[in-house]
């Protein structure tokens, strides 16, 4: 068949950002899908700390970072549960956990991949017929490294450290550092084979304070009792005041190993093998007022007032004050093997295929020790960045022999928890096309199979332990930390050495009590065995170029999990767990087309259709029994799964103009997107009481997953410039500039458990404005960049369910607000083997601020992240 004509450049030499954004440049204008990309230099570094950080650059991609590290990835505002994620086109298990951020499954965690993982990350925003269907928002896909991307073979070798800069008063600074390699040889008579080998290594140290004031708030009419309504007296007063300060410390390893055989010009095989670990240590120590809804308040004013217990001893628990030291500890580990082949039939027919195997592990095991003093007053005051609270009784509020071992289902002494989960992830494909390479002219036609099969297991255990005799002026600390705002002595600091000692003398004689509700409630399994067919056909001329298909997708859901049963014994109620299951089977038949026209040799239109689906996340539709929340003692949850849930389904369109210029080192694209989605999914929450263990029963909100009846639309436009600055004189020619931005909206509509109507402007996770701003220097020997990423206000999804058990709570839905990050980094080649960098994250020292309320005016939590200071080396030999 014909081949379409190949534009022709003058040759130019590109080195550092500039090869990366060429590489980047070319993959986007080659693609028939709207995609984008972030590519590595001429020696395959991405030039970021992180994949995370690498995401940010691309048009329409934000991240969402938890303390500090990016964890998940979000396209055109679509967090990371509508997003499928590959690796050299294969999907890998995930050690997501229902406890984590916004946990459910399906979200990749990012922090767990080196920044060495990839020589292009590819962000594919439209869908063809041979891409899974459960995207939504789209699909990220990591292009491993190969021997023969490159000229010649490589040994890169890099090593940066540094330190976190903290405030003493937050615990002060900590160090970071990290080091990779990456080395790639090709071999054997022709050099027919070629060998990638990359390893990583990252520590992280850092102290996190964080101030919170509950999610949810009281009004209070003039005689100082509760409205119990919101906005209904004086007020807002936050439910609680929580300090804390978390001592973090994160470390993350990689091995990986890729063999490719190219015998010859028809044939191509590759054999990867990777192994990611992540281990985090956690130690945080509290101090938590919790405020009942029976307090009552005296000398109160718009802002200000006295909150205090009820008159009387038996009301002392009206208010109380925990103290406590948690231990948290993760471990997340991936692994997998993954084959593919291209063979070359003829000029014109190819077939290709694969196969892949990975294993996901998560082990938390988390360790707590709660004080608590009941009975206590505080003068507060409110201002726009939360409550501050002062005790009215210093003394008392000071004596850590008053603070006594918790002794409560929801507030015990000292319990150990443990949540697990196992993945395995079994993926098949086969492909075959005539005349569908890029450049072919004519007539294309493709067709393929898929057949993916996920297991997925989560277990959870707590004991607890109560009426040890000890005080907490027994494993009091004699120092000192803040969480952002502290009166008097600020955090109370447990001695983990001190508390040890307790423990080893009084935990063997006290009673262990087993949480059977909690057990029951969040062990579950489930497995998915997903089968697709498709075909695709493909018109290209000189200037056009239509690609248009079907897909079929065919899903076969089961859940095994535990039902309580409450029955009747004479006076008592008594409750059993037994064995429960269900299953669901869907399918769905998935159009698209897609088509781009070329203007001129530099100028291009898009435009395309697609229908996607977006499954539920596994513990939305698992036999989950309820997955029991008791942190905050003032609202325990109790979450449910759905194993009924139905999945989303997207009709999207697309329509992008794309102008090349400068010899493809420049770009300047801008879209408008639209999707119409039915059945999405949000969390409804219902007042009811909750069983907090050991058969104690406590008001509290449960939730479980449902599926809108009624449609919600997202439209957006996004835009992107890349350009370097070749006609200004002298050094200024070095200069550069990459800008990206998206806005978007959506009308998502909630029907309340009251039948009250609400309407979201976003949905959760979902940024309606994200822009990224970088400039950079490109010489020679140097080469450096300063980076600005704004994130707009979203929803954070675990929060929503809080908010729809009625229009009354409504306002409790939790919006993060507006934040802006700045980075910077330097590099100077030595010369052709050494480099020197100099990296610095987080200029601004900002962290995570949320608020709700109906204008999300008030405060709920404040988190500070320190900048980071780094210098490295580097060298290729």
């Amino acid at each position: 068949m014909a081949r379409a004509q190949e534009s022709t450049v003058d040759q130019i030499v590109v080195t550092g950002q500039r090869a990366a954004d060429r590489n980047a440049i070319q993959t986007k204008r080659d693609a028939v899908q709207v995609v984008d990309a972030v590519s590595a230099d001429d020696i395959g570094q991405i030039a970021d700390f992180s994949v995370g950080d690498a995401l940010k650059r691309i048009a329409g991609v934000s991240v969402y970072t938890y303390q500090g590290e990016p964890r998940f990835a979000s396209i055109r505002g679509f967090n990371a549960h509508y997003i499928t994620t590959t690796l050299d086109g294969f999907q890998i298990a995930s050690p997501d956990n229902q406890n984590q951020t916004n946990g459910g499954g399906r979200q990749f965690y990012l922090e767990s991949l080196p920044s060495n993982i990839a020589s292009r990350i590819e962000v594919y925003k439209t869908s063809t017929p041979d891409m899974d269907g459960h995207s939504i928002g789209g699909a990220i896909n990591f292009a491993i490294p190969s021997a023969f991307d490159f000229a010649k073979d490589q040994l890169n070798i890099s090593g940066r450290a540094g330190v976190l800069l903290q405030d003493s008063k937050y615990g002060g600074n900590r160090p970071t550092g990290e080091a990779e390699g990456l080395f790639t040889r090709r071999f054997g008579a022709d050099k027919q084979f070629g060998i990638t080998l990359s390893g990583s290594i990252w520590r992280r140290a850092m102290w996190i304070p964080q101030a919170e004031q509950g999610g949810s708030a009281f009004w209070y009419q003039p005689s100082g009792v509760n409205s119990g309504q919101p906005y209904v007296g004086m007020g807002p007063l936050g439910n609680e005041r929580r300090w804390m300060d978390y001592d973090d410390t994160r470390q993350r390893k990689s091995l990986l190993g890729k063999l490719d055989w190219r015998p010859n010009d028809r044939l191509t095989a590759t054999l990867t093998s990777f192994w990611f670990g992540q281990h985090e240590t956690a130690l945080r120590n509290d101090t938590i007022a919790s405020i009942g809804a029976n307090a009552i308040v005296s000398n109160q004013t718009a802002n200000s007032g006295t909150i205090s217990p009820r008159p009387g001893a038996a009301n002392a628990g009206d208010i109380s004050q925990n103290v406590r030291l948690y231990k948290l500890y993760f471990d997340r580990t991936i692994y997998g093997i993954q084959s593919a082949f291209t063979y070359k039939a003829s000029e014109s027919l190819k077939f290709s295929g694969g196969g892949a195997y990975s294993h996901s592990n998560f082990n938390n095991p988390q360790i707590s020790d709660y004080f608590v003093q009941n009975g206590l007053s505080f003068n507060y005051a409110q201002d726009g960045n939360g409550v501050f609270l002062t005790p009215t009784n210093p003394t008392n509020y000071n004596n850590a022999a008053l603070y006594l071992g918790g002794s409560t289902a929801s507030n015990p002494q000292h319990f150990l928890e443990r949540y697990k989960t196992e993945g395995n992830h079994f993926e098949g494909k086969l492909r075959a096309a005539y005349n569908m390479d890029a450049r072919d002219l004519g007539l294309g036609v493709a067709a393929g199979v898929n057949f993916i099969r996920t297991d997925h297991n989560e277990s959870y255990t707590q004991v607890y332990q109560l009426g040890m005799p000890y005080t907490l002026a027994d494993v009091l600390s004699s120092d000192s930390l803040c969480a952002l705002r502290c009166t008097d002595r600020g955090i109370f600091v447990i001695d983990d050495g001190k508390l040890q000692a307790q423990l080893d003398r009084y935990l063997p004689t006290a009673p262990a009590v087993f949480n059977t509700a909690s057990f029951y409630g969040r062990k579950f399994a489930i497995r998915e065995d997903i089968a697709a067919a498709y075909t695709t056909l493909a018109w290209r001329a000189d200037r056009w170029n239509v690609v248009g298909g079907l897909r079929y997708e065919h899903t076969d859901f089961e859940t095994d999990g535990y039902r309580s049963e409450t029955t009747r014994v004479g006076t008592a109620n008594v409750t059993n767990y037994v064995p429960a299951s269900a299953s669901s089977t869907y399918g769905h038949w998935l159009p698209s087309v897609m088509a781009n026209y070329s203007l001129t040799d530099t100028i291009r239109l898009r435009a395309a259709y697609s229908r996607t689906i977006g499954r539920p996340k596994y513990t939305d539709m698992a036999m989950l029994g309820g997955a029991l929340n008791t942190t905050n003692t003032a609202n325990p949850t109790l979450t449910t799964g759905n194993p009924q849930l139905k999945p989303r389904e997207s009709d999207n369109f697309d329509l992008v103009y794309e102008w090349y210029f400068d010899r493809n080192q420049g770009v300047f694209t801008v879209g408008a997107f639209y999707k119409t989605i039915k059945n999405e999914i949000y969390l409804l929450g219902q007042s009811a009481s909750v069983d907090i263990g050991g058969g104690v029963m406590a008001p509290g909100t449960v939730t479980s997953p449902v599926n809108s009846p009624d449609n919600t639309t997202v439209k957006g436009v996004e835009f992107n410039f890349i350009k370097y600055f070749t006609f200004l004189p002298g050094p200024l020619a070095n200069l550069g500039v990459n800008a990206n931005g998206i806005l978007d909206r959506a009308d998502f509509p909630l029907r309340l458990t009251d039948g009250t109507r609400r309407t979201l402007d976003s949905l959760p996770n979902q940024a309606k404005v994200t822009t990224n701003l970088a400039l950079f220097y490109e010489a020679k020997r140097l080469h450096a960049r300063v980076a600005w990423n704004h994130t707009g206000s979203f929803i954070e999804e675990r929060q929503v369910g809080s908010g729809t058990s009625s229009a009354a709570n409504f306002y409790r839905i939790r919006w993060t607000r507006p934040a802006d990050i700045i980075d910077a980094s330097a590099s100077y080649n030595l010369n052709s083997t050494w480099t020197v960098r100099l990296d610095a994250t987080n200029l601004t020292g900002k962290g995570t601020d949320t608020n709700i309320g109906l204008d999300r005016e008030i405060p709920v939590a404040r988190m500070k992240i320190p900048t980071a200071i780094m210098v490295g080396v580097a060298a290729r030999f």
